[in-house]
């Protein structure tokens, strides 16, 4: 407050610098402008508009509450079905059980749930449950899921579906789009007997291990199909490819040989100096062609001599051929009645 007219200033010793310090003095106010009573304040706050307004911030709905707006049911008690879209550190899902005890598909895809645990352990109807693109790193907790059969968990981060050895009649398992590493711990989902069907695609570092579908399919015996694909042919399918691959491995060493051989014969040819047959267009084969057979000529028949003359000396020679076989069978014949005779 700057000083009045009538105030000094008073001195202050520094060594550097002066001060001045001036008196206190209040300014005057009046009074009487401030004896208002009740009653005007009221009658002003009503005639003039208000320049604040209360603002209600609503609150968080309960797990109750969204149930109820999501099955569109005032009584949740006998729901089978639910599709929520929650986050689990504001919306506890453990009470899901108490409020839906008879809850048999639960669809959270979108959600953020940090493990499977936060579901609690009273879900004992649960048959199928969806947790696609929840951000996923471990499904773990899955002792309370008893009776699950179906468990779609797509494009999540999960590392390990170990824990799926937990469920008893698990059914079918997609785990596409995830971050699977380490095929060899699909041997603990042996245990479960019941366990038919299994996707596994986009986890590179699995699909692209050799052999993938037959290490598969030893890992877990009761698999019937693998994304998708039917695993009952498996073995016939793979004989098939092996027999294929021995037929093109074959045909290499016949074209490598036959290529081989040509190129002998080609470099061979200027030093015999012979006429070889040349190859035709298409590679391995080759045409060869023997010049005509020479047969012996006929007999040619004279004018005087007669068709019937010529097939006369056809046949005589076989007539005499056969008269002398029979004289000697019968030569045979006699001698060896003269030898039986003597005997006697």
């Amino acid at each position: 407050m700057p000083p009045t007219q009538n105030e000094r200033p008073q001195d202050v010793s520094s060594p550097e610098s002066e001060i001045f310090i001036y008196p206190h003095a209040p300014s005057p106010v009046d009074l009487t402008s401030l004896s208002t009573t009740a009653s005007e304040i009221s009658n002003e706050a009503q005639s003039s508009p208000l320049l604040y307004e209360v603002i209600e911030i609503p609150r968080e709905p309960t797990l109750k509450e969204l149930v109820q707006r999501a099955s569109r049911q005032d009584d949740i008690s006998e729901v089978t079905k639910v599709k929520l879209q929650v986050i689990a550190t504001d919306v506890s899902l453990q009470y899901l059980s108490y409020h839906t005890p008879l809850l048999r598909e639960l669809i959270l895809d979108g959600s953020i749930i940090s493990s499977l645990r936060d579901l609690g352990c009273g879900l004992k109807c649960l048959k199928i449950l969806r947790v696609n693109r929840c951000g996923l790193k471990h499904i773990d907790g899955t002792f309370g899921l008893e009776s699950l059969e179906e468990l779609y968990a797509t494009k999540n981060n999960i590392q390990d579906i170990s824990q799926c050895a937990n469920l008893p009649q698990i059914r079918v398992i997609d785990v596409r789009k995830n971050c699977l590493a380490d095929i060899a711990a699909l041997t603990f989902l042996s245990l479960c007997p019941s366990l038919e069907h299994i996707w596994l695609e986009d986890n590179d570092d699995i699909v692209n291990y050799p052999k993938y579908r037959q290490t598969v399919k030893d890992l877990i015996p009761t698999l019937k199909t693998l994304d998708g694909q039917p695993l009952f042919a498996e073995k016939y399918l793979n004989a098939l490819h092996q027999q294929e691959e021995q037929e093109e491995k074959t045909k290499d060493v016949e074209q490598t040989q036959s290529s081989s051989s040509k190129k002998e014969v080609t470099h061979l040819l200027p030093h015999l100096n012979l006429n070889f047959p040349q190859p035709s267009t298409s590679e391995g084969t080759y045409i060869v062609r023997f010049p005509p057979k020479v047969l012996s000529p006929r007999r040619q028949s004279t004018s005087n001599e007669s068709p019937r003359d010529i097939q006369v000396d056809r046949v005589l020679p076989q007539i005499h051929q056969t008269r002398t076989s029979a004289r000697r069978s019968s030569a045979s014949e006699s001698s060896s009645e003269n030898s039986y005779s003597i005997n006697n």
